[in-house]
Parts: structure tokens; C-alpha cells; sequence
């Protein structure tokens, strides 16, 4: 998103950045239920760019048949007003086996990021379709029960392209909007798909003129889109993510935010559990406990990342507890690494975000209408930060 930012901005995008102010009092957080719960629209999925800042996300994770793991994010965001309708793309593609050893060594893991120019008209979107968003050679489209998205790196090694189809509804936490304090409201919106089933291809090639290498792909995947009219680290200091998509139809998702400091610090966030397309339990009461954290350096930073953690989730009388265990770090991303390296220095004190993938495995206790199922096996965690 940052390509085009030049270091004439520099110096006023430093004076524009909402400067985080820490209140003597905490603003209070109030998480998806201030209004009546209402279905998740397609059209909510549609691009809604606001006034800087404002930064919307598409993510969507894939796991193949074939034990490869994929990931892409499209992010669209706005600065200050002389930085406005950025766009980015990357992808990161897993090897079956691929763990981590150590910084800057990750075996089996394929990288591919784009930037888009606002003053090209290199992303934008169709009004006419139900979604229809492109970045230049790049987009995503669906009408709801069907999916396109195609990503290409832009040294062209990475490529990836494929159909999904729903395999539960789409899916939003209450109202969708979490509202972040009185003073000055922010408000985070979210939805989820989260099961898909998918086919498509992928192709890995050693550079930009070498043959292509494609192998076609099929297996199960989620997507969440997600919109904020500040940025991140003002609403956050980090977010957790949990998935396990089992092949018997039943699918966990789960995102906790742990506010940032000018707020209260409980966490908030939702869990749904859907089995052969229903949602059969949804709550947006959560605990997130920590178990384990690893310490893990990028750049100048460090970063707490919990590869062990319990989920409590409840609803009424029904309950879910995931304990999730074992997790090796399988890519570390550094966002602004593609950022103008002085203008990336001058705003490393206000937002140094870090992005980490974990393989996992899990253990679940599900209660749900007096019956109680015990449930384990291999999920997905990822933990965002907005500052190390």
C-alpha cells in the first residue's frame, strides 16, 4: 500500500498521524451487540473507502489437499489526506512441512506482494456486480455463493488462482461493529466466511522469466473481511485468530482484539462453530488466556506471540473451549517492509505492525444443548501486532 509515498510526505504525514492519546480515564469498548443482530450482507464485502485514516482488509487462508497452506490479504488504506486510496496485495504460500528455524531462515515458505497507485486507477471496483474488486491484474469477486480471486506477486514467481465455493453463510458477530470508545468512536466492522471449499492452481516459478511451474490445487479455506475508520494500533495493540476447518463439516472461527491502552484492556471478539453449513453456536462472550508466548525479533522489535493459548466461549448454557496447543511460527511478515526506508523510520515509535502464522494443533470441548462433544486435531493461529 505504501508504493508511491515519497519523502516530501514525510514530513507532514508525521504531523497528520492521529498521535495515540492516553486518557486518564479508559474509553469504554463495546463489542458488536449496542445494536440488534442482523444478518452479514454481501455488499458489506464491497470496497467503503472513508476520509483518512481508514484501512479495510480482505483475508483469506487456504489449506490443500495436498498439505500446502496459503494466505492471501488485500488491504486498501488512507493515510492523511495526501495519502489516500493506497492498495496492496501479498501472499504467502506454505510447503507441506515448512518450520520455522530461525529469523530470516523460514524453510518452504513463498512470498509475493504488490503495490497499487491510487493516481493509476490501479485498484477500484465494480458497482454493477455484488463484489467485484480488482488491483490492477489482481481481484476478487463472488455474488455470495460463488468466489473468484487471483494473486500475482510482482516479480510474477508467485501466482495464485482459484474458484470458492460457500460451504457455510456468510457470517458477522452481532450488529458487525465493535464501536471503540465516546470521545473520539472508532468503529471496526468484520465478516466472515468460514468455510469455503475451493480448486484452482498455483504457480511457483525461480524468477520472472523462468517457465511456468503451475500444479492444481483443491481443499477448504475461510475469509474474513474486516474495515476501520482509524488505524490499527489506535483500536488495538493486537489481534488473535484461531481456525480449524475438519473434514467431517465442522469449522471453528475465532478473533480476540486486545484494546489499545486508552481503552479497557478486557478483550473482545467472537467465536462461531458451523457444521454442514449451519451455525450452530455464535457468542460474542470470550475469553482469551495465554499460555505460552514466544519472543520473536523483527528488525529492531520484538514481539510476544502466544503459540499456546486456552479459548472460553459461552452462550447461555452452552459452552466452547478450544485449548490451543504446540504452535511453530511458519512466516513472520514485517508490513511496512516495502515502506520508504526514512519515512519507515520517523513512524516506527507511533506503529511497527508485525504479522505471525502458526501451525497449531488443538483440543475442543464443545456443550451445545446439553450434549458435549470432545473434538482435537491440526488449526491455524495468527497473532497481529501494531507495535512490538
Amino acid at each position: 500500500m505504501f508504493h508511491g509515498v515519497t519523502r516530501a510526505l514525510t514530513a507532514s504525514l508525521l504531523l497528520a498521524l492521529p498521535a495515540t492519546t492516553y486518557a486518564q480515564v479508559a474509553e469504554p469498548v463495546y463489542g458488536y451487540d449496542r445494536d440488534d443482530a442482523r444478518p452479514a450482507q454481501l455488499s458489506s464485502l464491497s470496497p467503503d473507502p472513508a476520509g483518512a485514516p481508514y484501512a479495510e482488509n480482505w483475508d483469506l487462508w487456504f489449506w490443500t489437499d495436498d498439505g500446502r497452506f496459503v494466505m492471501l490479504q488485500f488491504v486498501t488504506s488512507s493515510f492523511i489526506s495526501s495519502v489516500e486510496r493506497q492498495g496492496s496485495a501479498r501472499i504467502v504460500v506454505l510447503d507441506p512441512g515448512a518450520l520455522n528455524h530461525s529469523e530470516g531462515a523460514i524453510d518452504g515458505v513463498h512470498r509475493g506482494d504488490r503495490g497499487f497507485n491510487p493516481d493509476r486507477n490501479d485498484w477500484g471496483w465494480n458497482e454493477e456486480e455484488p463484489l467485484d474488486v480488482f488491483w490492477l491484474d489482481c481481484h476478487l469477486r463472488g455474488d455470495g455463493e460463488t468466489f473468484e480471486v487471483a494473486m500475482r506477486g510482482r516479480d510474477h514467481r508467485v501466482t495464485f488462482e482459484a474458484t470458492l465455493t460457500a460451504e457455510a453463510p456468510l457470517w458477522q458477530p452481532g450488529d458487525g461493529s465493535a464501536i471503540f470508545g465516546n470521545t473520539q468512536s472508532y468503529t471496526y466492522d468484520m465478516q466472515v466466511l468460514p468455510r469455503f471449499r475451493f480448486e484452482g492452481r498455483l504457480n511457483l516459478r525461480e524468477g520472472r522469466d523462468a517457465p511456468d511451474n503451475f500444479s492444481d490445487l483443491s481443499g477448504l479455506g475461510v475469509m474474513q473481511h474486516s474495515r476501520l475508520d482509524a488505524l490499527p494500533y489506535q483500536i488495538g495493540q493486537s489481534w488473535t485468530r484461531f481456525r480449524a476447518l475438519r473434514d467431517d463439516g465442522l469449522a471453528i472461527n475465532f478473533e480476540a482484539i486486545r484494546p489499545a491502552e486508552t481503552f479497557f484492556p478486557d478483550p473482545i471478539g467472537w467465536l462461531v462453530v458451523t457444521l454442514d453449513g449451519e451455525v450452530i453456536f455464535q457468542t460474542t462472550q470470550i475469553q482469551l488466556i495465554p499460555r505460552n508466548v514466544q519472543t520473536w525479533p523483527i528488525r529492531r522489535r520484538s514481539y510476544d506471540v502466544p503459540t499456546s493459548y486456552d479459548i472460553v466461549a459461552t452462550s447461555g448454557t452452552d459452552q466452547v473451549v478450544v485449548r490451543v496447543r504446540n504452535g511453530q511460527i511458519v512466516s513472520a511478515e514485517d508490513p511496512f517492509r516495502q515502506l520508504d526506508r526514512t519515512l519507515r523510520l520517523l513512524i516506527a515509535d507511533m506503529m511497527s505492525p508485525a504479522d505471525f502464522d502458526l501451525s497449531t494443533d488443538y483440543e475442543a470441548d464443545i456443550t451445545i444443548g446439553g450434549i458435549t462433544a470432545w473434538l482435537a486435531g491440526s488449526g491455524w493461529s495468527s497473532s497481529s501486532f501494531t507495535k512490538g
